[in-house]
């Protein structure tokens, strides 16, 4: 895995919006299934070209509809599709782990690609993930291409290399303008203390989809059980495959880049604990946080993020436990560059909904169309871009018609 992680890109986010929707939850009933429906923009401030964010009007695409548009812009040049050496393929039959791993059946798909494929497991959506052995790289194309072709298969897509939206270190923001509001001298945070009279999110459960989680006494009892969902021991950083254990071991990738720790900087955005005298507040201090651990050294597979939200939610991933605590919230602070909202993620997310969840992710922050980043692309999520201390649209953050909210996210610690 050298040269992905050697090539890991630095992103940040918008999280702000997050805790709107969270202390939003904690007013509905327990039994309350979230709507589908898209939510209202935010007033950003002044327009410019980009700064009008609009409410998605995406319509969804069925879940057999064809791979995507392998000439499309943002998919088989993007490093979503070159760095992931998986693939997920739908049968059209119902297959065994046995027949999904035959000789006969690997031979074919090898003949297809000219790759030596191993079958890996199949997905919480029933897609068989397979090891191509390398990186897709310049021949993502023809590989997929060739794949799609083979006998039986009904549909393949590439198991994106998603990486995580990591905050960057601005001295110029103010520290937490973000969550506070007019009477502190912010007017463009979310006053996020003036809704704690009515609820601080207490009863809810949010799921951060992220690196993880490291021990902290500002989240000291505002945690419950998670899940580690990496399923390849060298992305992991752990010494091991899935397990019940999602704590953040690092991230690092030596002599490139340190730790982010971001699963735990997206929690304490979160859920830190308010009027302890340590560190800062976060936005809805009532909250439990759930840590899905997705995104190890250089990133992680789109895969794995998948059943990360099919677990969080409270659905079935085959080989793990059932979630005995599903969240209400899920926060994906991620992406990768696709035209289109893969298959396996638009399953995941409709089980979300489905039990309820709300999915909230991250815009991207590429200064680009959000229709062609996932998750941000996908029509059942809550896709927050982000906006600067004025009121406007950072100058980092993806815009277009897949935003839904907007939020502060410059500067935001």
């Amino acid at each position: 895995m050298n040269e992905r992680q050697g090539r890991a890109s630095v992103r940040t986010t918008s999280m702000r919006a997050l805790i709107g929707v969270i202390l939003g939850v904690a007013l509905l009933p327990s039994a309350t299934a979230v709507s589908a429906e898209p939510v209202p923009q935010l007033a950003v401030g002044a327009e410019s070209d980009h700064s009008r964010l609009t409410t998605s009007d995406a319509r969804r695409p069925t879940p057999s509809a064809p791979s995507p548009d392998l000439n499309a812009k943002a998919d088989q040049t993007s490093e979503a599709v070159t760095r992931t050496d998986r693939v997920l393929i739908r049968w059209s039959t119902r297959l065994s782990a046995q027949a999904a791993a035959s000789d006969a059946r690997l031979r074919a798909l090898g003949a297809a690609s000219g790759r030596k494929p191993a079958f890996v497991r199949f997905s919480g959506s029933g897609a068989a993930v397979y090891d191509m052995g390398a990186e897709l790289g310049r021949d993502a194309r023809a590989i997929l291409k060739g794949l799609g072709s083979a006998a039986g298969v009904a549909s393949v897509e590439p198991d994106l290399w998603m990486t995580a939206d990591v905050l960057p270190n601005d001295p110029l923001a103010a520290q937490l303008w973000g969550l506070l509001g007019s009477a502190d001298g912010s007017p463009y945070g979310i006053d996020a203390r003036a809704a704690w009279g009515t609820t601080t999110g207490a009863g809810v459960v949010v799921a951060v989809i992220d690196t993880g989680l490291v021990a902290h006494s500002d989240l000291a009892g505002q945690s419950v059980a998670g899940y580690d969902m990496i399923s390849d021991v060298a992305i992991a950083n752990d010494g091991n495959g899935r397990d019940a254990d999602a704590s953040d071991p690092g991230d690092w990738i030596p002599a490139v880049a340190n730790s982010s720790w971001h699963g735990t900087h997206v929690a304490g955005t979160i859920a830190a604990l308010a009027g302890n005298g340590i560190g800062v507040f976060g936005g809805a201090p009532g909250v439990k946080i759930q840590p899905v651990r997705v995104l190890g050294v250089g990133g992680g597979y789109s895969s794995d993020i998948a059943d990360g939200i099919r677990w969080a939610a409270g659905g079935s991933v085959p080989g793990v436990p059932a979630n005995a605590t599903p969240a209400r919230v899920l926060n994906l602070s991620l992406g990768g560059a696709s035209p289109s909202c893969p298959a396996e993620f638009l399953s995941a997310i409709d089980a979300a909904r489905a039990l309820g969840a709300v999915v909230v992710v991250a815009a991207g922050n590429e200064t680009m169309n959000a229709g062609d980043v996932t998750p941000a692309n996908c029509p059942d999520a809550l896709t927050v871009a982000a906006t600067d201390q004025a009121g406007l649209r950072a100058s980092f953050s993806n815009f277009g018609s897949s935003v839904d909210l907007a939020a502060p996210g410059v500067g935001i610690w």
